[in-house]
């Protein structure tokens, strides 16, 4: 719970530097998923590179987990490719 209320009052700036400085600091061989989500919650601006989310919600629906929709929904929001907008609900259920 301290972890979430430090979180909830860091402003938007923190928030994104320590996002940046997790997915620098995670191994991407070891843990894709991880540096992934936190590479695409460390800032707004799209970024073609943040199609790692897309890989790593095809590794999370192979597992059978719910969060493939959460690494797809954010996908959907990064990317720079207008194809992708509006794909998310759709890749979600196929």
């Amino acid at each position: 719970m301290a972890r979430s209320a430090v979180y909830r009052t860091a402003r938007t700036d923190e928030r994104f530097a320590a996002h940046r400085a997790l997915a620098e600091a995670t191994d991407p061989a070891k843990a894709p998923d991880r540096r992934a989500w936190h590479r695409a919650l460390a800032g707004t601006t799209p970024d073609d590179d943040v199609a790692e989310l897309e890989q790593s919600a095809a590794r999370a629906r192979a597992r059978g987990g719910a969060a493939a929709a959460a690494f797809l929904e954010r996908s959907d929001t990064l990317s720079l490719a207008m194809p992708h907008f509006g794909n998310f609900s759709y890749r979600s259920v196929s």
